[in-house]
C-alpha cells in the first residue's frame, strides 16, 4: 500500500502542476475540480474566481461557495470530473507520469484523517491505516488514481 497526504505529495489534488483541459489552465487538480463543479451548477462567477486563484486552499473554500449546489448532482458527476483532470495532470508531465506509473501494482490511498470521501479517514501516522477495515473514509482519490495509473499504463 501507498499512503499519500497533503499538498507536497505529487498525488495530491493540491500538488502545483499546471495542465490543460479545454483550453484552459489549470495550476492543480483541486482547481480544476472546483472548477468544474462551479460549471456544472452554471455559477459562472464563481468558476471566473476559481480560475483567478492560485491557491489550493481557497480555490476549495470558493468551490464551497457555488450557489445551486446539489450534492446529488454533484456524487454522481464527482468521480469522471476527478479521473479526467488527473489523467490530464499525469499524462501531460512526464515526471508525475513516471511518478504514478512507479507505483506499480500498490493500493493507493488518501491518508486524509478528516476526508471521508477522498481520503481513509486516518493520518499516515496511524498505524490502523494498514487494515481497510479500520478505514472510515471512501478513499475515492486512490482508487480513481489506480484508474488513472491503469489507463495510463496500457497506452504505453
Amino acid at each position: 500500500m501507498s499512503f499519500f497526504y497533503g499538498y507536497h505529495h505529487p498525488l495530491s489534488q493540491w500538488y502545483y502542476s499546471d495542465f490543460e483541459i479545454g483550453k484552459i489552465t489549470f495550476n492543480c487538480c483541486e482547481q480544476w475540480m472546483m472548477y468544474s463543479k462551479a460549471i456544472l451548477f452554471k455559477d459562472e462567477e464563481k468558476a471566473r474566481q476559481i480560475l483567478e486563484e492560485s491557491r489550493a486552499n481557497i480555490q476549495r473554500k470558493l468551490g464551497r461557495q457555488i450557489r445551486y449546489f446539489k450534492n446529488d448532482i454533484w456524487v454522481n458527476q464527482r468521480e469522471e470530473i476527478i479521473y479526467q483532470g488527473n489523467l490530464a495532470k499525469f499524462s501531460q508531465n512526464a515526471e508525475l507520469k513516471k511518478y504514478l506509473l512507479d507505483t506499480g501494482d500498490n493500493f493507493l490511498a488518501e491518508a486524509s484523517p478528516t476526508d471521508l470521501i477522498w481520503g481513509i479517514g486516518l493520518a499516515e501516522e496511524d498505524d490502523k491505516r494498514f487494515d481497510q477495515k479500520n478505514w472510515t473514509g471512501k478513499n475515492l482519490l486512490g482508487k480513481l488514481l489506480m484508474e488513472v495509473r491503469a489507463t495510463l499504463a496500457n497506452r504505453l
